[in-house]
């Protein structure tokens, strides 16, 4: 990627149409700011992905679940499921109360339903704008690149016009450093979640277990789980750049 400087900034600029980076050169080119419509959190704009202090995960207390002729505990669902509660492989996925504004934004932790749309849809994980398949711009934690093999992530992409304050503000990228890649193909892996059915529900619900990475393909252990985060497989990319660690 050649590099791009525009009054002596850097400015990237996604052109859809051409399926290309392109250089901008000559006159300071202004480029709107999706950051200006976010709501604020002590001076920081509030990623689309995080929750507010209003919107809590949920559930628990309305699940059910299928007994096996020894006795065992089956799948698990919700006793008034509806449409959207599952995803296309058909694991469950948490709920989340919804948001009556106003409230304090929780930076940090993730909204699992729009975590999962940013995913699929794609969308940037900032402003929630909705980004073309031909090439993604996707920001990593270098903790989460292997020295070799796929890249799997649960970290949703970035689109270019807020890649910069991302790395910038938030400290996930500032302490582990980051890469920006143009993501050409990718397909879900798997899940975030944790599984439920007596003690296991105890131990999710009071938090004295993490949620685990789940792969699709292990559909034994699926069919007890309560998804929070999509994972995806990176099949194509490529490097832009990688700032390190500070």
């Amino acid at each position: 990627m050649e590099e791009c400087r525009c009054g002596g900034e850097e400015v990237f600029v996604h052109d859809p149409l051409s399926r290309r980076l392109s250089l901008v050169r000559g006159e300071r080119v202004s480029l709107p700011d999706p950051l200006a419509a976010r709501p604020r959190h002590c001076g920081l704009p509030v990623p689309h992905l995080a929750p507010f202090a209003d919107e809590q995960m949920h559930g628990d207390d309305r699940l059910r679940f299928t007994v096996a002729p020894d006795g065992t505990l089956g799948q698990v669902g919700f006793v008034d499921e509806v449409p959207g509660d599952r995803d296309a492989q058909g694991v469950l996925w948490i709920r989340m109360t919804p948001s009556a504004g106003a409230t304090a934004a929780e930076m940090g932790r993730v909204h699992p339903r729009r975590q999962r749309e940013c995913m699929s849809g794609p969308a940037c994980q900032v402003c929630g704008m909705t980004l073309t398949a031909e090439a993604i711009p996707w920001v990593l934690p270098l903790s989460e690149i292997p020295a070799s093999g796929m890249v799997r992530t649960a970290t949703p992409p970035t689109c270019l016009d807020c890649a910069g304050a991302s790395r910038r503000l938030c400290p996930l990228l500032r302490r582990a450093g980051s890469r920006l890649c143009l993501v050409r193909g990718f397909r879900p892996w798997g899940v975030i979640g944790s599984e439920r059915g007596g003690a296991a529900t105890i131990a999710a619900v009071t938090g004295s277990v993490r949620p685990s990475w789940f792969p699709y393909t292990d559909t034994a252990a699926l069919g007890r789980v309560i998804a929070e985060q999509l994972i995806v497989e990176l099949t194509d990319l490529d490097t832009v750049d990688e700032i390190p660690a500070r």
